[in-house]
């Protein structure tokens, strides 16, 4: 159900979220007690259909410590129907200036017709979590240069070597490298024991419809991360962090024996 917050409603529980969560950063406690009875003020507004009980929840916390103000920042921000970013992470640790590995990984990652420009984010940055050599965009693939892109790449896009190609045949062309092509279809291989070649291109279709059969024909290899539940998909940046953290610890693994 949608709810439907009036434009008061909706000013004030912007402006309560903004306090609480500046709370969870540094917590204040006289501050904090302005935050309660901002709360309390707030509570009294008549509640969207199907959110009174949490109107009454939010009214009832004493933010007293910093896991009840995160309380009251999760319930704002289910009211408002908003969700922690990856750019409001709290890290407990800056980035190295330099790679930990200054090495990269024998593999490279390709992206074809990705729409969401925060999933393309994402993967950049798990991409350069694990050393990839390089990401193909190809398509109407973002670039890393989509402001949306950066907010969940949160800096990554500088560190990877990018670059743009109409199709994947015309990737296969230009690398010559064999092009190992992520999809659940019939005859895809279990990517956890099939035989890769070297220096693969891991390839991740589009959200919706995934890889075209013509792609899949121009593929070296067509695998499929094996599912344990019902559902036989998963978001296309967590199948990538799935598939990279696999092959990664392997390769490392296998280096080192």
């Amino acid at each position: 159900m949608e709810v439907i917050l009036s434009a008061q409603m909706r000013k004030i529980g912007q402006r309560l979220l903004k306090e609480s969560r500046a709370l969870e950063l540094e917590f204040d406690l006289s501050r904090a007690g302005k935050l309660e009875l901002g709360l309390k003020n707030f509570a009294r507004l008549r509640p969207p259909e199907g959110m009174e009980s949490l109107f009454s929840r939010l009214a009832r916390i004493n933010p007293d410590t910093g896991d009840r103000v995160t309380e009251v920042s999760v319930g704002l921000e289910h009211l408002l129907g908003l969700g922690l970013k990856d750019d409001a992470i709290l890290v407990h640790h800056k980035d190295k200036k330099e790679r930990v590995n200054a090495e990269l990984l024998p593999y490279a990652v390709a992206l074809e017709n990705l729409r969401s420009a925060f999933n393309v984010g994402s993967i950049l940055r798990t991409c350069e979590n694990f050393g990839a050599q390089s990401v193909h965009l190809i398509g109407y693939t973002p670039s890393g240069d989509a402001k949306p892109v950066q907010k969940t790449a949160l800096g990554a896009e500088n560190f990877v070597d990018t670059h743009k190609h109409r199709t994947v045949a015309e990737l296969v062309e230009h690398s010559g490298r064999p092009v190992i092509a992520f999809e659940t279809v019939d005859g895809a291989e279990n990517f956890y024991t099939a035989e890769l070649p070297p220096n693969p291109i891991f390839l991740f279709g589009n959200e919706r419809f995934g890889i075209s059969p013509q792609t899949l024909k121009a593929c070296h290899q067509v695998v499929q991360i094996p599912m344990q539940g019902r559902k036989n998909s998963m978001n296309v940046a967590s199948t990538v962090a799935a598939a990279l953290g696999f092959y990664c610890s392997n390769h490392l693994k296998n280096r080192q024996q």
